[in-house]
C-alpha cells in the first residue's frame, strides 16, 4: 500500500502598508488589528524599496478592505512566502 502524499501549502505572511492620511490610517489599522501599542515594521519590497507595514492575516486584511471607505483609510496589501525574502504587491487580491 502506498503512503499518502503530503500536500505542502506555502505559508504566506501578509502585510498592510498605510497610505493617504498616514496618521489616521496607522491609528485605525492599529486599533482594528488589536495592536494599539505596536509599531509598524520596515521591510523591503521586490524592487528593494523600504516599506513601513503592519503584519496581519488575510482575513483581517479583507475585513479592513471591506470597511476602508467607512473607516476613511487607504492601504496596500503585501505578501511573501514563508518568513524570508522581499514582500510582493498583492492589493489586487482584495479587489476581486
Amino acid at each position: 500500500m502506498q503512503a499518502a502524499k503530503q500536500c505542502r501549502v506555502p505559508v504566506v505572511q501578509w502585510f498592510i502598508e498605510p497610505k493617504g492620511d498616514m496618521a489616521h490610517s496607522n491609528r485605525v489599522i492599529a486599533e482594528k488589528l488589536g495592536a494599539p501599542d505596536v509599531r509598524t515594521m520596515t521591510m523591503k519590497d521586490e524592487a528593494g524599496k523600504t516599506r513601513d507595514v503592519w503584519s496581519c492575516d488575510l482575513k483581517e486584511a479583507g475585513e479592513l478592505w471591506k470597511s476602508r471607505i467607512t473607516l476613511g483609510i487607504e492601504f496596500d496589501l503585501w505578501g511573501r512566502n514563508r518568513n524570508y525574502g522581499p514582500i510582493v504587491f498583492k492589493t489586487f487580491l482584495l479587489r476581486s
